[in-house]
């Protein structure tokens, strides 16, 4: 009977639902030339913008000591509720040097400035930690994000930032500036979640209780050690 009622809750669960989400992150700057010095700007919407030390650029900036980083945020409303099994961005550095470098990739609250991506030439100091990648030139690159981007929604954010600086070279892609498309870099965040187990109603369970309950009536009963053989002495 109890292996028969511990089926409830494992059927329930099987009804978790696996998907997959690939968000785009475009340059979302809108000035015509390839920097802004005015830095109090701020941009609506999912995507990204290059930073020079004083000024917006329409770069996806990676490169060494101070010359260009790069900004983003993502717009995670629709994840509330889900469990995350993986996210992963994805992004190609087009222009500069070919040799591999490392890029710190830090995970923040971007609540602050609802859904305008504002200047941020250092990762702010409160965040949910940093990962480091190899980044390579001329190829794509990747970030494991699960971790950020769990603890983003577990903190209930409607958007998640991401602050993204280089190391040793200068790498960069130029996008949304002339001929070059907002989408160049081919930046992408995949993410792999699952849908809270919807639990069967009330009237359901006691369906599937009175079930097992009857496939239980229909299994034969024990007999008992020498039980048989008393039987068969009393119908002689």
């Amino acid at each position: 009977m109890k292996t028969l009622l511990a089926l409830i809750p494992l059927l329930a669960a099987t009804q978790a639902q696996a998907g997959v989400m690939a968000i785009s992150l475009d340059d979302i700057g809108t000035f015509s030339t390839l920097r802004n010095s005015n830095t109090a700007s701020t941009y609506a919407g999912t995507g990204y913008l290059g930073m020079y030390s004083s000024a917006w650029a329409h770069i996806l900036g990676v490169e060494r000591s101070n010359l260009s980083r790069t900004i983003m945020q993502v717009d995670i409303g629709a994840l509330a509720g889900k469990t995350i099994s993986s996210a992963v961005l994805s992004f190609e550095l087009k222009e500069g040097e070919t040799g591999p470098q490392n890029g710190t990739l830090v995970g923040f609250d971007a609540d602050a400035n609802a859904g305008k991506l504002a200047y941020s030439w250092n990762a702010p100091g409160a965040n949910y930690g940093s990962v480091v990648s190899t980044l390579a030139g001329r190829a794509t690159s990747h970030f494991d994000l699960t971790s950020l981007l769990a603890a983003s929604l577990a903190a209930r954010d409607s958007w998640f930032g991401m602050h993204l600086r280089g190391s040793t070279v200068a790498q960069w892609t130029v996008a949304n500036n002339g001929a070059y498309a907002a989408d160049r870099a081919g930046m992408v965040l995949t993410i792999h979640y699952l849908d809270a187990a919807a639990l069967p109603e009330p009237a359901s369970l006691l369906l599937m209780g009175a079930g097992l309950a009857a496939l239980l009536a229909l299994r034969p009963k024990k007999t008992r050690p020498g039980e048989s053989q008393e039987r068969a002495k009393g119908c002689s």
